[in-house]
């Protein structure tokens, strides 16, 4: 069908093409495992071995004292994580807690344009600047404040 449009010129290029590829790939992956397996093989192991004894032989008499030191860290270290959560759980309360009067103040803050954009000035729009006011005051007082890198 198709091949009966192509000359056979450019058959014979695309069959060259196609078996170079085919051949350069083989030898590339012949070349990448011999390498790969330089590098990762058991003589690879057995020459970080011979490297690495003299410094293994000198670090060997303290691993006592460091395992030792291990297990202690590890016995006070969840006492040291429970006062990170516990300050992190405190910082996530206070953080939702001015999030909420801040979300309240906003929607006061566009109650009380609504009312005043839509009658004049009247009992409930001062009514509600002033509720919107005071939550605006307790959204500040309740955001998270920082001091020497802790939440309180």
């Amino acid at each position: 069908m198709m091949r009966a449009n192509l000359k056979p010129a450019i058959i014979s290029a695309v069959v060259v093409a196609v078996l170079a590829g085919l051949l350069l790939g083989i030898l590339l992956s012949r070349v990448m495992s011999g390498l790969i397996a330089e590098q990762l093989g058991w003589r690879a192991v057995v020459r970080s071995v011979k490297e690495n004894a003299p410094y293994w032989a000198e670090k060997m008499p303290e691993i006592p004292n460091m395992i030792y030191e291990s297990l202690r860290q590890y016995q006070t270290q969840p006492k040291q994580n429970d006062r990170r959560w516990e300050a992190q759980l405190r910082a996530q309360r206070q953080a939702s807690t001015s999030t909420f009067w801040t979300l309240l103040s906003a929607s006061g803050l566009i109650c009380t344009t609504l009312l005043w954009t839509d009658s004049e000035l009247s009992a409930p729009t001062i009514g509600s600047g002033i509720i919107t006011v005071l939550l605006a005051v307790i959204a500040w007082r309740s955001r998270p404040k920082a001091s020497n890198g802790e939440f309180n």
